[in-house]
């Protein structure tokens, strides 16, 4: 990929951008016809690492909710037809960290934008080759007050496309259900665009991150780094280093990778039940693999905060569901917390029911339980499952609508968690994590019933 120091920002240049990627991926694919006649798989293997290929390039050149989209295509299973899984993993895992980054110019003069004189007035030291470069900003190293700092600063213009992005997102969903037939194109994309508008905005992060900072601030195992600095464009926090995803796996033993997907879950579960919390963007740049067996946690412009009766609501399913509660008890249980109206039919409502309690099966199942990618894979199937169940019995719904706070929180905990710890296969007391978790949360309540953070 070539350095792009500009960034097409109006909603037809996105588009015409868009368009030329389906137009060759369209010709490419009706040779891919002719010669799957004679080949069979061998064809469509090889089409699918030309498309993956083409949207590295493309993605990467555009940033923003493309990007975005990219980043969860290399890692979330359920998105792509399991025989073609590696290659988009393998290909768009560039994405995640290691997108081509702009110039040290065009980045040089955000950060003197936001803080009204240039870099080297800014910091005493700062490295020009960025660290990290991914769908919104690149990172680069530094020095800050006399510590090691790791700078995060925004693409010139990103703002302006996402909003265009966003405008265009129709268009966006189809032709990526073209380009990746069967992948969960429309749901991911709904998620994906009602928070990046937020993560636009770095103080929002640096808050978020602060939070979290404190509320994990005693544990040995995870750390994030501490704020020094938020201005709108530009984050200032705390250098901290770590393996990346894939070195991890390199050098990491089944234990060792048990070890690191408990320290995810306790991230993940412990920060809603007890401080009511959720970074809901789980992909596997933003995380670093320390040698002492921590992790460091990166990336917290997408955050989802839960009220002390979402949490409690939602602890209610999980412990009904753990003393075999099933049928029109858990439904409503289920409706109440999901936003699942009620008009839903037996039928509907037991796919629903499934898929609920398949997202807790590894706390329900014997203990302790193996995630691996077999059960992403029921998720996914259950996903299609009921969106067909939906789409004959019901023509209006608001099941589906990623917007909800309780369905968004679902398809990240079953999708984007799921698949990481699916990829570590690893195998963990779960029930226990989250049994912790509640009674934390029990001894946090106060008088009035409410989770202190």
């Amino acid at each position: 990929m070539a350095a792009k120091d500009t960034l097409k920002k109006s909603r037809l240049a996105r588009l015409s951008a868009f368009g030329g990627v389906v137009a060759g991926v369209a010709g490419d694919a009706v040779g891919a016809v002719r010669v799957a006649r004679r080949t069979g798989l061998a064809a469509e293997i090889a089409f699918h690492q030309r498309v993956a290929s083409r949207l590295l390039e493309s993605f990467g050149e555009m940033r923003g909710l493309p990007m975005k989209f990219g980043q969860m295509l290399s890692y979330v299973d359920d998105m792509v037809p399991k025989e073609f899984r590696d290659i988009y993993r393998q290909t768009l895992s560039g994405l995640r960290v290691h997108a081509e980054p702009m110039s040290w110019e065009t980045m040089a003069r955000v950060i003197e934008a936001e803080f009204g004189r240039p870099p080297e007035a800014v910091f005493e030291a700062i490295d020009q080759t960025p660290i990290a470069a991914a769908s919104i900003g690149q990172v680069y190293r530094a020095r800050f007050l006399g510590r090691d700092v790791a700078v995060k600063v925004q693409y010139p213009g990103v703002s302006e496309a996402i909003e265009s992005d966003m405008k265009n997102a129709e268009a966006l969903m189809s032709t990526l259900s073209k380009l990746i037939p069967k992948s969960d194109v429309r749901t991911s994309m709904d998620d994906i665009a009602s928070r990046l508008r937020e993560e636009c905005d770095y103080t929002i992060e640096g808050q978020n991150q602060r939070d979290f900072s404190e509320a994990w601030r005693a544990d040995p195992e995870i750390h994030i780094p501490e704020v020094l600095e938020a201005r709108p464009r530009v984050l200032i926090t705390e250098l901290c280093e770590g393996d990346e995803w894939e070195p991890m796996l390199a050098r990491s033993n089944q234990e060792v990778r048990s070890r690191y997907g408990q320290i995810l879950a306790r991230f993940v579960f412990h920060s809603l039940h007890i401080h009511g919390m959720f970074n809901a963007d789980p992909h596997p740049g933003n995380y670093a693999f320390r040698s002492d067996g921590g992790i460091n946690f990166f990336d917290f412009g997408c955050v989802q905060r839960f009220t002390r009766q979402d949490v409690l609501a939602f602890e209610e399913v999980q412990e009904a569901a753990l003393r075999g509660e099933r049928g029109a008890p858990l439904r409503a249980r289920i409706g109440a917390v999901y936003g699942i109206p009620s008009s839903l039919d037996d039928e509907l409502w037991g796919v629903v029911e499934e898929y609920v309690l398949l997202g807790f099966e590894p706390i329900l199942m014997p203990q302790p339980y193996r995630y691996g990618p077999d059960y992403t894979q029921r998720l996914g199937d259950y996903v299609l499952r009921a969106k067909l169940v939906a789409a004959k019995k019901i023509r209006k719904t608001g099941l589906w609508d990623a917007k909800r706070p309780g369905v968004v929180f679902l398809h990240r905990i079953n999708y984007g968690v799921a698949s990481l710890l699916a990829r570590l296969e690893a195998e963990v007391d779960w029930g226990r994590i989250v049994e912790e978790a509640r009674a934390r949360t029990a001894c946090t309540v106060d008088a009035a019933g409410g989770v202190q953070g």
